[in-house]
């Protein structure tokens, strides 16, 4: 009697309806109508839905691309750009009171770190003329 082995079969990744919108996307269909389209056609119709949530789940994953190669580092600024910008902060804080730098600051910072130090390059400039 001899038993018959089972051949092993990889298990299939979980697509989910992110990966599906990423999937088409890649394949160039970037339309809301076509992408939903498209994904029902290669997933099924559980896959199916509203337009608006193929352009959310776009957005998302476009806001993700964007955002991956600009994640600071755990330690914050180097040591040098940090020096710089304190000199820089300390230029403003002489020029207008400091709630007024310590607000443009917040807003700045919150938004976007990158722009936070293009601002304050920019209000020194002011400064400077």
């Amino acid at each position: 009697m001899s038993v018959a082995k089972k051949t092993a079969e990889e298990p299939k990744p979980k697509v989910t309806k992110t990966e599906a919108v990423k999937r088409a996307i890649e394949a160039g269909v970037e339309k809301p109508q076509e992408g939903v389209d498209w994904i029902v056609s290669h997933y099924g119709e559980g896959f199916r839905m509203p337009p608006g949530q193929f352009s959310s789940y776009k957005s998302q994953l476009k806001s993700k691309a964007l955002n991956n190669g600009e994640r600071r580092s755990a330690g914050g600024a180097n040591t040098a750009g940090g020096v710089e910008v304190a000199r820089q902060v300390n230029k403003l804080v002489k020029t207008y009171d400091i709630e007024t730098v310590q607000a443009i600051a917040s807003v700045l910072y919150q938004h976007d770190s990158k722009t936070f130090h293009q601002a304050l390059a920019f209000l020194q400039e002011l400064h400077n003329d």
